[in-house]
């Protein structure tokens, strides 16, 4: 298996254990997405929420793993984010709010603005 586990632990599960941290972590929050409208609707943790968790996880992982190896972790780290869906299903068809605002092309810009600020934000 690559030498992954067979699944990554929540960062946010309160049985992690500081070793785990060298492995990787999830910051999922299911039903998520880059418009911070559709948590008002899905009550999931926003894209910015998640990030800072990322940031908590660096320092967490510099106190056990030291700066260097911390830096070496995350810079060889995989990061996947799969998001969008929920932004159309739970909020831009079944909210009015969106859908009123901008069309279908114009809400993909939007989303699209959305994702950069929050990559902008992670690589800080």
């Amino acid at each position: 298996m690559l030498g992954f586990a067979r699944s990554i632990p929540a960062f946010l599960d309160p049985n992690l254990k500081p070793e785990e941290l060298r492995h990787g972590v999830s910051f999922a929050s299911a039903a998520s997405g880059y418009d911070d409208l559709t948590v008002n609707f899905t009550k999931a943790l926003s894209f910015d929420k998640q990030l800072e968790y990322l940031r908590h996880y660096k320092n967490q992982l510099r106190e056990v793993a030291g700066f260097e190896e911390e830096e070496k972790i995350v810079r060889n780290a995989i990061f996947v984010v799969s998001a969008g869906t929920n932004d159309f299903i739970q909020n831009y068809f079944m909210q009015p709010q969106r859908s009123k605002q901008y069309t279908v092309p114009a809400y993909v810009d939007y989303l699209i603005s959305q994702a950069t600020r929050h990559i902008k934000i992670a690589l800080m």
